[in-house]
C-alpha cells in the first residue's frame, strides 16, 4: 500500500486542512482520510496529515506501506531531525510512527509537489478542500453539535460523542471530522450526505 499525504493552510497561518489518499497494490485509490483543522501553519497542517495517516495505519494491519509526502519538513520530522517548533504535535507523530514501525515495514518517501504525481495531487486537492470547509466554518474545525455517549465504530472508544452514521457505522465527532472515507464505496460521500443520528 501507498499513502499520499498533504496539508494546506489558507494564509499560513490560516484555516487549515489535511488529507491522506490510500492506494492499493494495484495503484488504485482505495480510500481517503481528511480533516479540517482550525487555524494552523502549513507545517502544522502537514504534520496533521502525517498524524492522520499514521493513526489509520496503526490500526490497519498492513504489512508494508510507503508513506509519500511532498513536505521536506515532514520527512525530516519522521527521520528524527531536531525541531524548533510544534513540539507536542511532533511528539505525537513520532509516537505513532514508533507504533506503526512496530507492526509493519514503513518507508517514508519524498515526492515532488505540484508536479503531476497523481495521488499526491489528489491529496493536495483534498487538503485544500478541507481547509476551505474550515474557512467557511469561521476558521473552526468541523465539529458536530449534538451529543450522545456511546462507542464509535471507527476508533472503538467509549464515551465519545457519536452523532452520525456512515452506512450503519456509528461515527464520533472526532472521527467524522477525520475520516471522510476509508472504504472505496464511500469515497464520494460528502459530510452533508452522511446520515445524522436522530
Amino acid at each position: 500500500m501507498e499513502v499520499y499525504i498533504d496539508g494546506s493552510s489558507l494564509g499560513n497561518p490560516g484555516p487549515a486542512g489535511a488529507a491522506a489518499i490510500l492506494v492499493d497494490d494495484n495503484g488504485e485509490q482505495c480510500g481517503m482520510l481528511s480533516r479540517s483543522l482550525g487555524v494552523l501553519t502549513n507545517n502544522q497542517a502537514e504534520l496533521e496529515a502525517a498524524r492522520i495517516a499514521l493513526k489509520y495505519l496503526a490500526a490497519s494491519g498492513q504489512g508494508h506501506v510507503v508513506l509519500c509526502t511532498d513536505s521536506e519538513y515532514v520527512v525530516k520530522v519522521l527521520g528524527g531531525c531536531k525541531v524548533n517548533a510544534n513540539f507536542s504535535l511532533v511528539r505525537e507523530v513520532r509516537d505513532l510512527l514508533d507504533e506503526v514501525i512496530g507492526s509493519m515495514t514503513l518507508v517514508v518517501k519524498h515526492v515532488p509537489g505540484h508536479a503531476g504525481v497523481k495521488h499526491q495531487e489528489l491529496a493536495d486537492a483534498a487538503a485544500r478542500s478541507s481547509a476551505q470547509r474550515c474557512k467557511e466554518n469561521g476558521g473552526k474545525p468541523l465539529i458536530p453539535r449534538e451529543k450522545e455517549k456511546t462507542a464509535c465504530t471507527f476508533c472503538g472508544e467509549q464515551n465519545k460523542n457519536v452523532l452520525y452514521y456512515v452506512g450503519e457505522r456509528r461515527v464520533c465527532d472526532a472521527c467524522l471530522d477525520t475520516v471522510v472515507s476509508i472504504l472505496p464505496d464511500l469515497l464520494d460521500v460528502g459530510l452533508t450526505e452522511i446520515r445524522r443520528q436522530q
